[in-house]
Parts: structure tokens; C-alpha cells; sequence
């Protein structure tokens, strides 16, 4: 059977995920895209030479080559995602396994990482790729259950059932690169691509890997159902997670804008630091000058003499009233970026577990770092729960939370005081709707009925009676201050 290694959606954002991992990677990644990120100007063609005098020899070089230099990229993208990871990860998260799943703390991935480090893995690729894949893979030396990440360039196709059959995964298609050593050399190792094609055959789930051989797929590792001590599976192991859902939907990629920004500074600063340039070294004219008489030096030590007396020099100098404007546009663009980053951090949405699906569908445009930890954390627990019903484990016992405080919004008293002045004003706002205000900001933790039950209750209070003050004189100092009432003390 032929393998077809490419969903058509697939290739219409390629070019997106290549953006955020040049971004990721820095400067050297992004500049040797060329053009791809850096456009030429109007009126410099491709392959346009600049010539110029290096130890009174002209030099020629490519004119897209010298103007690409002035461009910087400011190595701001990679800084903001370790600071999401920093914010997400600050605590870890909260897990609970049964006995017969206690080695994946240490030992959940095929490459032995431990389960906090998949965690680390699968909130970064979401972040910076949009989505991630997750295989439960069985151990070929252990027979133990264990995952393979996937990122989303390596996720390059599959087919799910119909709606009224749960959408089941039909297919999915795997890319998989691997260092396999050199024929010619023991010191070198050689990366080749396969394909690992899963696919449900006559209800069972069974796996082939291929191989690209000159424009020829060929098998490296034929059609073999996949067994788990002698056991078939009755579908495909896998789980695709995207930023606010569990599936193969292609969600927003969070990470996104903030490289689009990076990239605007990165085109800007070519113009801004060219115009610098070409505005404190002007170019020099000359008119009337044979070529043999064309001076190989310039400057406060040289001395120009031409032999034509009417020959005149001159500096070719430009204004330079657009370059404050240059300025302000990069800076602007600094602004924005971090704009940006801070509605990644903010709050998003605290709906219940009832309510999360409904919460995700109404917040799907506002992507934030706390409903992609949410989304991200549910998937894993989810996988970790399928793992547990293959061993025969209750996955009920399987608890996966990761840690939300660093998105808890606090609510200070002042704030509640203003709700509640706003309410008695006449602003359309119900008691249930500010008790969630409440919750969501940290005042309470307890439900809209358990407060209102609280506040029915008739609580006995023993105060003391109100003082009642002398007002036949007012002026006189309180004896139990100052005066002695007899009593020695």
C-alpha cells in the first residue's frame, strides 16, 4: 500500500512553525532565510554588485549581502518563551499514580525522561508550534508503556471516522529522524528521515515504518500489529493536543505574534541603520575625473589632484528627517511586542471542570498561558488514564494537575467594596455573578449556595454593651487613663 505522507492543511502552515523556530534559533537561523524574512529594497535586483575601495583596490560585493548587515534581530523571542516556562513551571504539577504506574515519575518518555520534564516538553511545543503529539509506546527491551513526543511538523497526516463512530483515528502518519552512522566514516553520523505509519487493519492497531529511497518509499520495518504482552489494541494510541483543544484541529500558535513583531524590528532596523550610515559616511561624486585619476584614499590625510581643472568633487548627502521616524517605528514595535507577551499572561478563563468545554469554545480567540496550561494538563491526564485502564489500573486514581497560582487573579477588599457599591447604584449585576467575581479572584473558595447558607445561619455573638459617653463633660480625661482609681494598679 502506497503512503501518502502529507495532509493537505499540513502544508499551508509550514512556513509558520519554520518562522518561530528560526526565531527561536537567532539571528544566524533568521538571516539565512535571505529574502524569505529580509526583502530586497525597490531597485536593488538580484545579484546587484556594490563596489567599493578596500587598500585602494575596488571590491565588489552583493548589494542584498551588504544591505542585509545594517539588519538586526533582536534576540527577544526565545527570552519570552523561557519566561512562560519559567511562570508555568514555577511549581510542579500535582500527580498521582497507582502502584503499577509509579516509573513513570522518572521514566515516562522512550528517551527516559521523567513525567515533569514531558510536562516541561509538551507546554513549550504548544506554545511555540501550536500543538503536540503523544504515542503510547511499548518498551522494545522492558515491555514497559512509555510516550513519544511528536512535534507538530512531525504530525504530517491522518484520517479520523465518522462523527456518528466517535471520530476515531483511522490513520496517522509520523515523521522520524534519526543519526544513523556513516557508512564511510565511524565518527560521523548521518540523519535520515522515515515515516511511521499507524493505522487501524481489520480492527486492529498495526504500525509499518518506511523509507524514502530516491523518490521510492520503501519498507524498513513491514506491517505488524502492535502487542502489548500479547494483546492487540482496539484503536490508536495516540493523542494530538492543540492550544484549547484535544484533537487534530490546528489551533493558534501562542508564540506567533510576539516572532511576527521580532521580525517587523528585524526589517526595520535594515532601513534605520542603513539611513545612519548612509547619512555619517556620504558618497562621494565626481565629475570630469579620467579613471586612472580616481583617488584610491579619502580623508583628512589625502590629497586630490586632478589634472582636469574642470573637474569638480562632491558629497551626495541626504537629509535625513526620516530616520527619528525609523526610530519611533522600531521602538513602537518593542512596545507592541511586549504587549503582546502580557495578554499571553492574562488570566483567562477559571471556568469549573462542568463548564470547561463551554469555556474553551467562548474563549477561543483569547489564548493565554493558563488555558493552554489547562488544556495541555487535561490531555496528559488523559493519555496517563489510558496507559492505567491497559494495565488493568482504576483510572480514577490518576490525577494530573498542574499548578495554576501563577495566573490566580487576587481580588483586594477595595475592589470588593466597589462591586458591591456598584450593585446598589443600579449596575446589572447579580449576587450569583459577584460571588464568582469573588471566587475567581481568591476571596472565597466556596460555592454560590454553601455562602448563602453561611450567611442564613443565626450565629449567637456575646458582645459587650456600647460605652455610653459623658456628656455632662467632654473635656474630662477618662480616669482610666490618667487618673489613679485607687485600686494600686
Amino acid at each position: 500500500m502506497p503512503i501518502d505522507t502529507t495532509h493537505p492543511e499540513y502544508k499551508a502552515r509550514e512556513d509558520d512553525w519554520r518562522m518561530n523556530r528560526d526565531a527561536l534559533a537567532g539571528e544566524r537561523a533568521v538571516k539565512s532565510r535571505g529574502i524569505d524574512y529580509l526583502p530586497a529594497p525597490p531597485g536593488m535586483p538580484a545579484g546587484s554588485v556594490s563596489e567599493f575601495l578596500e587598500g585602494g583596490k575596488r571590491v565588489g560585493t552583493s548589494r542584498y549581502a551588504h544591505y542585509q548587515t545594517f539588519a538586526e534581530f533582536p534576540e527577544i523571542v526565545e527570552p519570552a518563551l523561557n519566561g512562560f516556562q519559567g511562570i508555568i513551571h514555577s511549581k510542579p504539577a500535582r500527580v498521582e499514580l497507582p502502584p503499577k504506574m509509579k516509573y513513570l515519575m522518572d521514566d515516562s518518555t522512550v528517551d527516559g525522561e521523567s513525567l515533569q520534564v514531558l510536562w516541561r516538553t509538551m507546554t513549550r511545543e504548544i506554545l511555540s508550534g501550536g500543538r503536540i503529539g503523544l504515542l503510547c509506546d511499548v518498551g522494545s527491551e522492558d515491555d514497559l508503556l512509555r510516550f513519544a513526543t511528536y512535534s507538530v511538523e512531525n504530525i504530517t497526516n491522518w484520517r479520523l471516522g465518522s462523527k456518528r463512530t466517535g471520530e476515531k483515528i483511522q490513520f496517522v502518519v509520523l515523521r522520524e529522524i534519526r543519526e544513523i552512522d556513516a557508512q564511510d566514516d565511524s565518527f560521523r553520523a548521518k540523519e535520515v528521515t522515515f515515516w511511521r505509519e499507524l493505522r487501524m487493519r481489520e480492527g486492529v492497531y498495526q504500525s509499518r515504518v518506511v523509507e524514502n529511497r530516491d523518490g521510492r518509499y520503501v519498507e524498513v520495518e513491514p506491517w505488524e500489529p502492535v502487542t502489548y504482552f500479547g494483546k492487540t489494541f482496539d484503536e490508536i494510541p495516540f493523542l494530538s493536543v492543540n492550544t484549547l483543544d484535544i484533537g487534530f484541529q490546528y489551533g493558534a500558535v501562542p508564540l506567533s505574534p510576539l516572532t511576527k513583531r521580532a521580525l517587523r524590528i528585524y526589517r526595520l532596523t535594515a532601513d534605520y541603520y542603513r539611513s545612519l550610515y548612509n547619512k555619517s559616511d556620504p558618497q562621494v561624486v565626481l565629475s570630469g575625473v579620467m579613471d586612472e585619476d580616481v583617488p584610491t584614499a579619502i580623508g583628512g590625510q589625502s590629497i586630490w589632484n586632478f589634472p582636469n581643472t574642470d573637474a569638480k568633487a562632491a558629497y551626495l548627502d541626504i537629509d535625513g528627517k526620516g530616520i527619528p521616524l525609523q526610530r519611533d517605528a522600531i521602538n513602537d514595535q518593542y512596545v507592541r511586542f511586549w504587549e503582546e507577551g502580557a495578554r499571553l499572561l492574562s488570566p483567562g478563563d477559571a471556568a469549573p471542570e462542568s463548564g470547561r468545554a463551554l469555556a474553551k469554545r467562548e474563549h477561543a480567540k483569547q489564548v493565554t498561558l493558563k488555558n493552554v496550561v489547562i488544556n495541555a494538563g487535561d490531555a496528559l491526564q488523559m493519555a496517563l488514564r489510558k496507559i492505567a485502564v491497559t494495565l488493568g489500573e482504576n483510572p480514577e486514581l490518576v490525577v494530573f494537575r498542574p499548578d495554576l497560582d501563577f495566573a490566580t487573579p487576587t481580588m483586594t477588599g477595595q475592589e470588593a467594596f466597589e462591586w458591591a457599591q456598584a450593585q446598589n447604584a443600579g449596575f446589572p449585576i447579580s449576587d450569583a455573578e459577584l460571588h464568582a467575581l469573588a471566587v475567581r479572584g481568591g476571596a472565597t473558595e466556596f460555592t454560590f449556595e454553601k455562602t448563602k447558607e453561611l450567611m442564613s445561619e443565626d450565629i449567637p455573638t456575646e458582645l459587650p454593651p456600647p460605652r455610653v459617653p459623658n456628656l455632662d463633660n467632654r473635656d474630662a480625661v477618662p480616669p482610666d487613663e490618667d487618673e489613679d482609681d485607687g485600686d494600686g494598679e
